[in-house]
């Protein structure tokens, strides 16, 4: 009987920023440590394997075989599958992975029945995306019920069209469009366009009639938003801080 293993992997640094690829192999040698290695990193991350990163390996290795017609043992060169965590010395790597197992441990805690939804805002997070992309996976796949909103000071014609800049990297208007295409395919709705103070809004969730209100799946409707409110925080040195969504144009 043939052993075969199958696996769906999160795989970074390619153009889709974070896609998924299926490996399918019959290699006995390759299943064997790969499950070893799963194995070993559960054993110090107390059975999690969500958000450990790990590098899956294909390097030549001498393999020992019967030949049944010649009746003798015969070595032959094969390509062979393993999975390894960097680390420089085992304290190290385990204090890695005992770390990552810890942070989604307490993620999903924090998120959990209590939380309906993550916004991301500025900054500017489109200019953070392959980072923005992965981290929606990751709470997607930790706790599936969040919704996902942004504030983007660009327009929705420029993110189609890739047409805009991600900080310390350089990439094609292709990529960007296929990126954006992923994250808007989590997002359930988007704030989008630049303020200008010429132009106060009082919709919600809107500071400016300069944005627009993108409503990317069915979760949520316009009604749902009730009327601006907005959080002023006096610090003792005098500072005033606002937090919410302020209508332009308040007396200070």
């Amino acid at each position: 009987m043939q052993t075969e293993w199958r696996s769906t992997l999160r795989v970074g640094g390619l153009p889709t920023f974070g896609g998924v690829c299926r490996i399918h192999t019959c290699s006995y040698r390759s299943i064997r440590q790969i499950h070893s290695a799963l194995q070993e990193i559960q054993t110090f991350t107390g059975g999690r394997l969500a958000g450990i990163t790990a590098k899956l390996t294909v390097r030549p290795e001498e393999a020992t075989y019967f030949d049944r017609k010649e009746k003798r043992k015969k070595t032959s060169s094969i390509w062979a599958l393993s999975l390894e965590v960097e680390g420089d010395n085992m304290q190290k790597l385990i204090a890695n992975l005992t770390e990552n197992a810890r942070l989604f441990a307490e993620t999903r805690e924090l998120l959990g029945s209590g939380t309906e939804g993550v916004t991301f805002s500025g900054g500017e997070p489109m200019q953070q995306a392959p980072a923005l992309l992965e981290l929606m996976q990751t709470l997607r796949e930790q706790v599936p019920h969040l919704s996902f909103g942004m504030f983007s000071g660009y327009t929705d014609l420029e993110l189609v069209l890739g047409r805009y800049s991600i900080w310390g990297r350089d990439g094609s208007e292709t990529e960007r469009r296929r990126l954006w295409r992923d994250i808007s395919a989590h997002l359930d709705l988007a704030v989008l366009g630049r303020i200008n103070e010429a132009q106060p809004s009082g919709l919600p969730p809107l500071t400016s009639r300069s944005q627009a209100l993108r409503m990317l799946t069915s979760r949520y409707g316009v009604k749902d938003y009730g009327p601006q409110s907005v959080e002023v925080i006096v610090h003792p040195d005098g500072r005033a801080e606002v937090t919410g969504f302020p209508v332009l144009g308040l007396p200070w």
